[in-house]
């Protein structure tokens, strides 16, 4: 019977305790690791399409910074090289133009500002002194001078950067270039250009889709700080005013001034996180940054990440369900199966005793009866004698018989813990007509606080303490029976002892009486739920016996949490 246990149940329950929950965990971990690498994934990949896009912005920015500039350029050359313009300018300086003549020189002037897009055009002498002057004025008569000898000094275009010391006058750029009559000809005067940023060079910061942190900056290096030459988000003003020191070298426009290019992750002048991309503006001492929050360009992935989540864990669930009901479905057939396995082995073991006691008892009697009826004739006594005791021997069968046929149909009623099912067995075998007459005293303790027990299990329990009992009662010859129920926190105890005629150590030792199965069925019974059953006894002395079951097994509610119900039936059926 062991045996059949072990290969029946211990290794398929054994199976099962290890597959389903390790089959969860790497559906678990399957699930957990997909969702991180497509996240992983939509994250890198959204990065990089932001590094591209920002890339791509600041070098379409440079482009047309470098188109606009050379195009400037151009136009003053083109200038300096209209010989016809400048004799009318020269004649117009020294005064020697006819009304007309200066009439259709502020025409050209208003001409170069209305269609070329000029803020201011001044024709100046070589003092820097105003002659003609068409459109916005920037700075007073000690600005135009110092244009002026700049002018003379280079001898060609001079392409004049943003001025610090303008800034009261508003942020301008310059193209100051002289006038000669003709080539190889002193300078008579100067033709001072002046372009308002606002015109082309700020608008050039428009990012070219919608975003709300997106934007493109114009800086240069003075010295220990770094001068923003462009407004920024939130600070209009900021444009000549805005400075940070070269030591920040965790911001994009430090790394940019230090002659960083390309992609970087950084901070701005807000200190906020950053993605930028760095490019010098060719010809200048410009640096240009496309840059936009860290934030935004993780708001995407963000909001996919919440579903991913949502995802994962609704697919964590279904596993767990389905992981739930494929373990309940276990474990209802192991259970129908082992309730099956308890009512067979139970009719086997009652079928044993019925054919190797009950029938082993008639046959005794009934060569008993034949001996009688051999020496009635001529030995009526001993016939007598053996009549008697063909009579007492059948008067046994009977009564194992019906034993059998209690245990086989006894089930315990529903209600009622341990204490209470073990107090009315002891009054019922103190009182059926097989006990003695004077029958033994019973009584019965409870150490520990009482906890519930799984139904089956106390039906288990209560046959093995039923049966010690009845055995105490009928065989044992004692004057006193006493049970003890311990609950304990890691098992349950029971303890059944009396003070009879004992054992035999040849009875302990070969399980039970030649013939009778009664110690060797409630061993079986014991371990079909976990439980270890010991004899300790005697001859003369008494026979006390211990049941114990681990608390795993024993107990409904065992510490544990959702996990005692698993491992309770684990263990039972690992037994």
């Amino acid at each position: 019977m062991p045996d059949r246990c072990v290969d029946r149940r211990v290794l398929p329950s054994r199976l099962a305790r290890y597959l389903l929950p390790a089959l969860f965990a790497i559906l678990t971990t399957a699930i957990g690791g997909v969702t991180w690498r497509f996240y992983a994934g939509q994250k890198e990949l959204t990065r990089r399409a932001a590094q591209s896009q920002l890339l791509t912005v600041a070098d379409a920015k440079v482009r047309e910074i470098s188109e606009w500039r050379k195009g400037r350029l151009g136009e003053a050359h083109a200038f300096m090289a209209d010989t016809f313009a400048a004799a009318a300018f020269e004649r117009v300086i020294e005064g020697k133009a006819a009304a007309s003549e200066r009439a259709a020189a502020v025409d050209y002037l208003r001409s170069i500002c209305t269609n070329m897009h000029y803020a201011g055009a001044v024709l100046a002498d070589l003092e820097g002194r105003p002659v003609l002057w068409e459109g916005r004025r920037f700075g007073d008569s000690s600005h135009l001078k110092s244009l002026m000898r700049s002018v003379i000094q280079a001898g060609d275009v001079v392409d004049r950067d943003f001025d610090v010391a303008e800034l009261a006058h508003a942020p301008h750029l310059g193209l100051n270039l002289p006038l000669r009559a003709g080539a190889g000809r002193p300078i008579f005067g100067g033709l001072l250009l002046s372009i308002d940023p606002q015109d082309f060079l700020y608008p050039l910061q428009a990012w070219p889709v919608p975003s709300r942190s997106a934007e493109v900056l114009l800086v240069r290096r003075e010295g220990e700080s770094v001068l923003f030459l462009t407004p920024v988000r939130g600070r209009t003003d900021a444009a000549l005013r805005l400075r940070v020191s070269i030591g920040r070298g965790d911001m994009a426009v430090v790394m940019a001034v230090q002659g960083r290019q390309g992609n970087v992750e950084a901070v701005d002048h807000r200190g906020v996180p950053v993605f930028a991309a760095l490019r010098p503006v060719p010809g200048t001492a410009w640096y240009l940054i496309a840059k936009i929050d860290a934030e935004e360009v993780g708001e995407p992935i963000r909001r996919r990440s919440i579903l991913l989540g949502v995802t994962a864990v609704s697919l964590i669930l279904a596993a767990s369900a389905v992981m739930l009901f494929l373990w309940r479905r276990y474990q209802i057939r192991r259970e129908f199966n082992a309730q099956l396995d308890g009512r067979v082995e139970e009719r086997m073991r009652v079928a044993r005793e019925l054919h190797d006691t009950l029938l082993q008892s008639f046959q005794a009697s009934l060569i008993q009866m034949q001996a009688a009826r051999n020496v009635l004739a001529r030995r009526p006594e001993k016939a007598e004698q053996s009549l008697d005791k063909a009579i007492t021997t059948a008067a046994g069968a009977v009564a194992e018989g019906r034993d059998a046929i209690q245990n086989l149909r006894f089930h315990p009623a529903g209600g009622g813990d341990l204490a209470q099912l073990l107090t009315a067995a002891g009054q019922d075998l103190a009182h059926s007509e097989e006990a003695p007459e004077n029958p033994p005293v019973f009584r019965l303790t409870v150490e520990g606080e009482p906890r519930d027990l799984e139904p089956q299990l106390q039906d288990e329990v209560y046959r093995i303490a039923r049966e010690l009992l009845r055995n105490a009662f009928r065989h044992a010859h004692a004057g006193r029976i006493e049970a003890e129920i311990r609950y304990e926190s890691r098992q349950l105890r029971l303890h059944v002892r009396d003070d009879g005629k004992g054992i035999g150590p040849e009875v302990l030792k070969a399980g039970g009486r030649a013939g009778h199965w009664g110690l060797l069925g409630i061993r079986e019974r014991a371990g079909r739920f976990g439980g270890k059953l010991e004899f300790w006894s005697e001859a003369g002395a008494g026979t006390e016996a211990v049941l114990t079951v681990p608390a795993a097994a024993a107990y409904a509610n065992s510490n544990g949490g959702a996990f005692s119900f698993l491992r309770r039936k684990l263990w039972i059926h690992e037994r």
